[in-house]
């Protein structure tokens, strides 16, 4: 797509703009929300506060890593399989949290791996528009799909929120699951440029 005009008439550019809505805005959440959860539900102190909130941040920087591995290596520079492999992986560690325990290191645990699977496509969501405009329409393609995160971050704390003051944390967490079920359902119908592998290329043309 050689301009913007293009890219926003695709029905692409939108799923990956709302799948990110729900990742980045899983993010406000966690950011938000996370420490009353843990003072008011899980009592803890605020020294363990402090260590048990910060396991999703430390578990985000690794799987920001291991995700940019498995996209260039496993899946050959394509974007849309660990954004899909992180969508699926967090729906399950939503719902596990409904079950986590009490305890601060178990609970660490659960939550490193919630930042870890988040993570696995997170950085990929930005990337993504490359595959699909020219380096002048790029810019303006990647910040609407940082829009929609930012959008994402604004409105999902509200919504939890608006839940808590109705129902308790498990339906936050089941809300959560959904979410990242839905931006699943909308990373299936979008489609991924294919990237020539460049050393082929240079065979043929040679």
């Amino acid at each position: 797509m050689d301009t913007i005009p293009d890219f926003l008439r695709t029905w692409t550019s939108w799923g990956v703009t709302l799948g990110y809505f729900f990742a980045q805005g899983t993010i406000g959440v966690i950011l938000t929300w996370l420490p009353t959860h843990l003072t008011k539900v899980k009592h803890f102190s605020i020294l363990n506060v402090g260590f048990v909130a910060a396991a999703p941040f430390v578990g985000a920087v690794l799987g920001n890593v291991l995700g940019g591995w498995l996209s260039d290596q496993v899946f050959r520079k394509r974007r849309k399989p660990t954004m899909m492999l992180s969508t699926i992986s967090t729906v399950v560690m939503m719902y596990a949290l409904i079950y986590a325990p009490n305890d601060p290191e178990a609970l660490s645990v659960v939550l490193f791996l919630t930042g870890l699977f988040l993570s696995f496509g997170f950085s990929a969501f930005g990337i993504f528009p490359s595959t699909m405009t020219t380096k002048k329409a790029f810019p303006v393609a990647a910040a609407m799909i940082n829009t929609g995160g930012q959008i994402g971050t604004a409105v999902l704390p509200l919504a939890v929120g608006v839940i808590l003051d109705q129902a308790e944390w498990n339906a936050v967490f089941l809300f959560l699951s959904c979410c990242f079920l839905a931006g699943f359902v909308l990373l299936l119908t979008i489609v991924e440029p294919l990237v020539p592998n460049t050393a082929e290329e240079g065979a043929t043309n040679g």
